[in-house]
């Protein structure tokens, strides 16, 4: 009986995870990208309202986001300031949800799979200027997939920190091919 549980579970697990379609990273609205030769990270924030954090907490988490958004592009492609071809990158998280590690950490020893995956949505404003006029923006939602972002589902809020660093990735990508 025990092991028709831990199979239907494990199924209405592995179907959640492949009925949730990933979100493709999105780049810049309307930015002419080829004009670009490099990426500069302004800023990472954290809504007020998207996370109940302690303000050490807030800064703390902001800090790993930036980090893992910078890290994501190459330093071919980056750049520590703002300058002649280079696409400034401010990021608003407006939603973040905190997986469990410790339900993660049951679910898997049971039935293989975690179960409590994270989310995160951000908004991205690309400037072209110092100072200047916002020139495009986008909207990005991530949910972590149960089967395709194990990392993440053992931490927190490794599905957000994924999620900046596929993003970033991408957006770097995208200058290449510019």
């Amino acid at each position: 009986m025990n092991a028709k549980i831990l199979f239907t579970l494990a199924a209405a697990a592995l179907f959640a995870g492949c009925a949730t379609a990933p979100t493709a990273p999105a780049g810049p609205t309307g930015v002419d990208v080829a004009r670009f030769h490099a990426i500069a990270v302004e800023s990472v924030e954290i809504s007020p309202t998207a996370a109940d954090l302690s303000d050490a907490d807030r800064a703390a988490l902001e800090q790993k986001l930036r980090v893992a958004l910078v890290e994501s592009i190459p330093p071919s492609a980056r750049a520590s300031q703002a300058g002649e071809g280079v696409l400034q990158v401010k990021l608003l998280v407006t939603s973040i949800d905190a997986a469990n590690p410790a339900l993660n950490g049951v679910s898997a020893a049971l039935i293989a799979v975690p179960l409590d995956r994270g989310s995160v949505a951000f908004d991205a404003t690309f400037f072209d200027a110092p100072g200047g006029a916002a020139i495009g923006s986008t909207t990005v939602r991530h949910r972590s997939r149960v089967l395709l972002d194990l990392k993440g589902n053992f931490s927190r809020y490794g599905a957000a920190v994924g999620a900046l660093r596929e993003w970033g990735a991408v957006l770097a990508d995208s200058l290449n091919r510019g």
